[in-house]
């Protein structure tokens, strides 16, 4: 799935279900930022102005420090086995219920739409009443739907298209059909499994109707709501859908995907590496210096509480995934 479902539907679905205006933009925030938590360039900014760093491994000084983790990779074709495991298995491709069958073969490893793992971590986070851990749970059981019948590592059980040069780009999860499987308005075809034309649109309302099964919190029912589901699926696109979700929930937050950083940290240049300002536009060039210093400005910020929802996710998924 892409922004307009780990986002915006995710915000429509938590809202029908019975959240607040605030722990709704809470929950679809988190869902999305699952697939912006990355090892990607940041852009951040001190007295001086804009300069880039990498994604912060560690915070803090001394024995005093606070370890972060990525919940996707820049490169999503990464070749890693670390981040196969630790990042596409846990957050993308949870290991299913081992049903799909592939020319008299079965992978544990595979993903399944809806299976009892990416149930029981909504369930857990629920139960948990910790909406940052919602959001991340919210995130891969949506994406069980759409990375259905993928793995999250380098094997030839991914391989759709035949060929004799090899795979390009690699076959983990679903990279050889590049974004195909994630974008709501479209059909293909998985080849692994024959012609039969895949629809997007119907497996994106079939995780809208079991999302909203897991996650209501009063009476309402998912006939009452159904229809508005089906006219923001039916979008033309992208851009439609989430113009229609904003204009029935005008209280949805406009999304940016460092804001939660930018409010738990801040991050200064050794005064060395600030490079003298343009004499016509008056500001410094943006650089990746080697010497940040990073301070942390609130430990209870969103940032914080999401990595530690990621981190309660990651164990869980380990300790019942015995492959892994």
């Amino acid at each position: 799935m892409q922004k307009d479902f780990h986002y915006d539907i995710i915000f429509a679905l938590a809202k029908e279900a019975g959240y607040s205006d605030s722990d709704a933009n809470i929950i679809a925030y988190a869902s999305q930022y699952v697939d912006d938590n990355t090892d990607r360039e940041y852009t951040v900014s001190d007295s001086s102005g804009e300069f880039y760093i990498g994604f912060p491994e560690k915070i803090g000084t001394n024995i005093l420090f606070f370890f972060p983790i990525i919940t996707q990779a820049v490169d999503i074709t990464s070749f890693k086995l670390s981040v196969q495991r630790y990042v596409y298995a846990p957050f993308h491709f949870i290991p299913g219920d081992n049903t799909i069958d592939m020319k008299g073969k079965k992978n544990p490893l595979c993903a399944t739409r809806g299976c009892k793992n990416a149930e029981d971590l909504v369930m857990a986070a629920v139960k948990s009443r910790d909406i940052y851990r919602l959001g991340v749970a919210l995130h891969t059981y949506a994406d069980t739907f759409s990375h259905e019948r993928f793995s999250a590592f380098h094997e030839d059980w991914n391989k759709v298209k035949k060929s004799f040069i090899g795979s390009l780009p690699p076959n983990i999860g679903h990279a050889e059909v590049f974004h195909k499987p994630d974008e709501i308005s479209i059909e293909w075809v998985d080849e692994r499994f024959g012609k039969t034309r895949i629809k997007n649109r119907e497996r994106a309302l079939e995780a809208a109707e079991k999302i909203f099964g897991l996650i209501k919190k009063g009476r309402a029912a998912w006939a009452d709501v159904k229809a508005d589901f089906e006219g923001f699926l039916d979008a033309e696109d992208f851009h439609e859908r989430t113009s229609l979700v904003k204009d029935k929930y005008p209280e949805i937050e406009d999304y940016n995907e460092d804001r939660w950083l930018d409010e738990a940290l801040s991050f200064t240049r050794d005064a060395s590496e600030t490079p003298p300002a343009d004499p016509l536009s008056g500001s410094s060039p943006a650089l990746r210096p080697r010497f940040v210093e990073i301070e942390v400005q609130d430990p209870d910020a969103h940032w914080f509480r999401f990595q530690s929802a990621a981190k309660n996710q990651l164990a869980m998924v380990l300790a019942m995934v015995n492959a892994l």
